[in-house]
């Protein structure tokens, strides 16, 4: 099954794939991989990113959401959300903020600044936890 997620006129494709009327994989591709391919004027686009679905919900792969003015995108590994990112439309601009989880640690990255990386840094504490700074790099010899 083909479908679609649509921002203003473009569509970005994914394509389900059921047995016995359960969904098993859906078969997308990165959403910047795929405007960087319209822009191309590319007439097919290879969908490689296969999600794994169980139970009705995806234990490894990206799972996409329809956000105000663009697309919430969410990378799990293990069953677990390993990274997200907002891919945000505007008129004719486009940008994407990524955001990599690693232990204590959320790095925040921004497309249109490739320079800008900012890092959360948090500590478990009783029932919950506290953020104790963040970091700024603007230099492009910041350590990753």
């Amino acid at each position: 099954m083909m479908g679609t997620l649509r921002r203003g006129d473009v569509d970005f494709f994914t394509v389900d794939y059921y047995e016995k009327g359960n969904q098993m994989y859906q078969y997308s591709k990165d959403i910047l991989d795929q405007i960087k391919e319209m822009e191309g004027l590319e007439t097919a686009i290879t969908l490689d990113i296969k999600s794994v679905y169980e139970n009705g919900k995806i234990i490894e792969g990206v799972e996409y959401q329809n956000i105000e003015n663009g697309f919430l995108t969410k990378r799990i590994k293990d069953q677990k959300l390993h990274s997200f990112s907002v891919d945000i439309f505007a008129g004719h601009s486009y940008n994407r903020i990524s955001f990599d989880i690693e232990k204590d640690i959320i790095k925040i990255n921004e497309l249109q600044h490739k320079n800008y990386k900012d890092y959360l840094f948090f500590e478990k504490i009783f029932m919950g936890w506290r953020t104790l700074g963040s970091g700024q790099c603007i230099d492009e010899n910041c350590n990753s």
